[in-house]
């Protein structure tokens, strides 16, 4: 791992904590002059915006279906799969699908599609 992502790794952890964004920038900076090594501070704020770019993405719920859903419906999804139905989310018509639906949320699928039902019964 390269050393600017390290320290955009340690900024996050600590903004994930709970620290202000603007004291953790500051403070990163500040070491960082006081080691002669202000160069990395740059790239490093840059990295972190990729990553927290990717934490928003990963907790976003991702819906996907052969046709439209209404707005209770996909409630109902975001409900089942995250547990709150205010949860932010995205909603996606895939023609792929014949039938049903397939969330993704923190990186894990759910299958609720033709598909995914066919293939269970198959391996039973």
């Amino acid at each position: 791992m390269k050393y600017t992502e390290k320290i955009a790794r340690s900024m996050r952890s600590e903004i994930q904590k709970g620290s202000d964004i603007e004291t953790v920038l500051s403070k990163t900076e500040e070491v960082l002059k006081e080691n002669k090594q202000h160069l990395f501070f740059i790239p490093a704020l840059q990295y972190l915006l990729q990553l927290l770019k990717r934490d928003q993405d990963f907790s976003t719920l991702i819906i996907q279906s052969a046709f439209a859903l209404d707005e209770s419906q996909t409630d109902k999804i975001s409900q089942k799969v995250t547990g709150d139905i205010k949860a932010k989310k995205v909603f996606m018509i895939n023609t792929n699908l014949l039938a049903g639906f397939t969330a993704t949320y923190k990186g894990k699928v759910y299958d609720g599609s033709a598909r995914g039902y066919i293939t269970k019964l198959g391996k039973q």
